[in-house]
């Protein structure tokens, strides 16, 4: 466990950083359903912690959140898209098994590893990511948060 976060019904947080840099370049939660709450716990993630970029995942999709900074505040953090889940996973070939926090980690490793076998091929699903979160992830450790 690298950290706790508050108790709701989460499965995990995941947050990235490079090199002995203490920031978070992305934060990824996932959950059993995205709703108010899920996105709310996200955006003021992504404004306390200031990282600029976050993916909310759930079993059937993937939304992608940026900070546009239009304002100081969780105003500014913006939905950019959505991506299918299975679009992303399907990436990891066999090792898109198991429970989706783990499947969803082992994807933010290949990211991490090699980001364009980690892309969909789908240029219309691939496109949002390749501006920040490739950046955030190639090369960065992985954190996992756990709830309590």
């Amino acid at each position: 466990m690298e950290g706790s976060l508050p108790s709701f019904p989460m499965s995990t947080r995941f947050t990235l950083t490079q090199g002995n840099d203490p920031r978070s370049t992305l934060v990824v939660d996932v959950c059993d359903r995205i709703d108010d709450q899920a996105i709310a716990r996200l955006r003021q993630f992504m404004f306390t912690y200031g990282c600029s970029t976050g993916l909310l995942f759930d079993a059937t999709t993937c939304i992608l959140y940026r900070d546009t900074f239009s304002d100081l505040s969780e105003g500014s953090i913006e939905e950019e898209s959505r991506i299918p889940t299975a679009a992303l996973l399907e990436t990891l070939g066999t090792g898109n098994a198991g429970p989706l926090d783990q499947r969803v980690r082992r994807w933010l490793e290949l990211l991490g590893a090699s980001w364009s076998t980690a892309v969909p091929a789908n240029p219309a699903e691939a496109q949002d990511l390749l501006y920040d979160v490739v950046p955030a992830a190639t090369g960065a450790s992985i954190h996992q948060w756990v709830a309590g």
